[in-house]
């Protein structure tokens, strides 16, 4: 044992100078805290148990996670974000990888859903499938197979009704 014999001091060891005390081929165990003052650089350093942290990190180089990431709270990001082939930067969400589809998708059941807000598109939309919509406003053509409006249905040269008992007025 070294131990002081003063009740509550302190045990320092000191090097001289710029020397270093050294523990070169034991481990150390600490069965208490540890405080560390100044700046602390540990390297191959594997920890077991939990890590408690309070106050800022800074980070110097990449960390490599195996497992889950729990974040409760905003995560704040200074830069773009890359996410696979998936990069979000400022105010848009593009695919970083040549001729790849950027897709939004629900899950079986579900809706992509745009709330409130008017969508803007400056190129062609295709649609696989029906689209059903309340009011469209286009300030272009509209190409389409079969449209149907209601009771009138146009098919490609063909205008009809679809309910048997309408006439079809053209006026």
């Amino acid at each position: 044992f070294i131990t002081t014999t003063t009740s509550n001091s302190d045990l320092e060891l000191r090097a001289n100078g710029t020397g270093k005390i050294y523990v070169p081929t034991n481990d150390v165990e600490l069965d208490q805290n540890l405080e560390v003052t100044g700046t602390t650089t540990l390297s191959d350093t594997t920890v077991v148990g939990n890590v408690s942290q309070t106050g800022n990190v800074s980070q110097t180089g990449n960390i490599d996670l195996t497992g889950n990431l729990d974040i409760t709270g905003n995560i704040t990001v200074s830069s773009a974000a890359q996410f696979e082939n998936i990069r979000i930067e400022n105010n848009f969400i593009t695919t970083t990888l040549s001729s790849s589809d950027l897709e939004l998708r629900a899950t079986e059941y579900g809706d992509v859903i745009i709330p409130s807000n008017d969508v803007v598109i400056s190129n062609d939309l295709t649609v696989v499938g029906t689209i059903s919509v309340g009011n469209v406003t286009s300030l272009g053509t509209i190409t389409a197979n079969r449209f149907s409006t209601g009771d009138i249905l146009i098919d490609d040269n063909f205008i009809t009704t679809t309910n048997s008992s309408s006439n079809l007025e053209l006026r």
